[in-house]
């Protein structure tokens, strides 16, 4: 039983991400010589946080069912949202990302049983990641980022992993505890570059090719992987459409900014489908505005387009008002997680005609 609690902390240890709180005291104040406890190469059973950590690891793999992950890959790392509706497992979800971070801060790989390439990985390029934890009422919003590709890289590939382990759980685990690439840690990897198929087998494309296309293998993933999907309303066509609507938008649009006092007016500007789009997502945004954002949306549809105006809740806020500036139409658009739930919504049949663009 004891290797057994050693083998989950080590698929897990960063498996929500982690925030700076232990390198910045709390948890480190227990790590003798900034390497004690469980960043000795070895786990010493009877030290309390490592306890701690096996026992949260461990009830959040039991309890997979009642987490919700949302992954999304950034240009230059990834953005983890980790939570729960269940109180207590959303405690747990938050202690854990208070207490794993030194791992990945410290920039040492301790050799934890079990580990896959893509962690190893991640935790000798530690000192090469950029880390900001957001704790939500139900859980944790991480977000990792990084100048070195092969670490952004490295940071995508440990993500999947950890979704998986999320979604299945024990399944998950044990499918890891029999594969034989991960029963030893691979030899020492430069932190400089990603493994490759001729130093270890482990090693796989995580990319899906087009982005649209990846977003949509992602959503089926997670339709397959769901028993309760009712296929008779799934319809990833609209799901398709949606994302050529975000596509002209994004890419084909033109914009044109107008300060205003308390932010800026936006006009938008297409013709064909790219007008059709502008007005599609233009005209639903504001629903999802609420007022934790800090601003307004309104959008009036124009002969070729629309005419989007954000406006800061507080128009004396001047910060607020300097960011809408600076995002700009496109920047506000993205503000808020809202999409990827969406997207399922939209491929599910959850939210036909609720919010669609």
């Amino acid at each position: 039983m004891h290797r057994h609690r050693m083998v989950l902390t080590a698929l897990a240890t960063i498996l929500l991400g982690g925030s700076d709180a232990w390198a910045q005291g709390g948890m480190g104040g227990r790590m003798s010589g900034g390497m004690g406890g469980m960043m000795g190469g070895r786990m010493r059973g009877g030290d309390s946080a490592s306890a701690a950590i096996m026992s949260g690891v461990h009830e959040m793999l039991m309890n997979h069912d009642k987490i919700r992950r949302t992954v999304i890959n950034l240009p230059n790392g990834v953005r983890t949202v980790t939570e729960s509706d269940d109180p207590r497992m959303a405690e747990v979800i938050k202690s854990h990302v208070a207490s794993t971070g030194a791992f990945v801060a410290t920039g040492v790989d301790p050799n934890l049983p079990m580990s896959t390439a893509a962690l190893h990985g991640v935790l000798r390029n530690g000192t090469k990641i950029a880390r900001h934890a957001e704790v939500t009422p139900s859980g944790v919003i991480v977000t990792e980022t990084s100048g070195d590709s092969a670490t952004v890289a490295l940071l995508q590939a440990h993500a999947a992993e950890i979704t998986g382990l999320v979604e299945r759980g024990m399944a998950a685990m044990r499918e890891a505890m029999m594969s034989p690439a991960n029963r030893t840690p691979p030899a020492a990897m430069p932190t400089h570059e990603m493994p490759t198929h001729e130093t270890t087998a482990q090693a796989r494309p995580t990319r899906a090719g087009q982005e649209a296309f990846a977003t949509i293998g992602e959503i089926v993933r997670i339709l397959d992987a769901d028993p309760r999907t009712d296929w008779s309303r799934v319809d990833l066509e609209a799901l398709r459409q949606h994302l050529i609507d975000m596509d002209n938008v994004t890419m084909r649009a033109v914009v044109q900014r107008t300060d205003v006092p308390g932010g800026a007016a936006f006009d938008v500007h297409g013709t064909g489908a790219v007008r059709v789009a502008i007005r599609r997502m233009s005209m639903s945004h504001g629903a999802t505005v609420t007022p934790a954002d800090g601003f307004t949306w309104q959008a009036v549809e124009t002969p070729d387009g629309a005419r989007v105006t954000v406006l800061a809740t507080d128009a004396g806020n001047a910060r607020m008002v300097a960011r809408i500036r600076a995002l700009g139409f496109v920047g506000v658009l993205t503000i808020g997680d809202h999409h990827t739930v969406h997207h399922l919504g939209i491929a599910d049949g959850s939210m036909r005609g609720s919010h669609r663009h």
